[in-house]
């Protein structure tokens, strides 16, 4: 992933942020990532925003990072990825009481 991001010029802290937020990813379910999937990016994300209570915006950046792992490294196709598009509407009604 470090070279796939050197090669598409990403700053050194977005680099940085998107390592952090994978090895969060793996180190949550401990799994390499290769072995997960779609459900567990969205385990991930209601995890992040109900129980660690991150910021929407950094959600959004440690689901950025997931995308970029399985869409342009892994290459993976079997993840329906307009449904990992992380939005303010998605964190609300994650935040609310009984959803989800």
């Amino acid at each position: 992933m470090l070279d796939e991001l050197q090669r598409r010029n990403y700053s050194p802290a977005t680099t940085r942020g998107y390592i952090l937020a994978i090895k969060q990813f793996a180190e949550y379910f401990g799994k390499s990532p290769e072995q997960l999937g779609g459900e567990e990016i969205r385990r991930f994300e209601t995890y992040l925003l109900r129980e660690k209570k991150l910021a929407p915006g950094t959600v959004e950046g440690r689901m950025s990072a997931l995308r970029f792992l399985f869409k342009k490294t892994l290459k993976r196709r079997d993840i329906a990825y307009d449904d990992l598009i992380f939005s303010e509407d998605a964190a609300e009604a994650a935040c609310r009481p009984g959803s989800r």
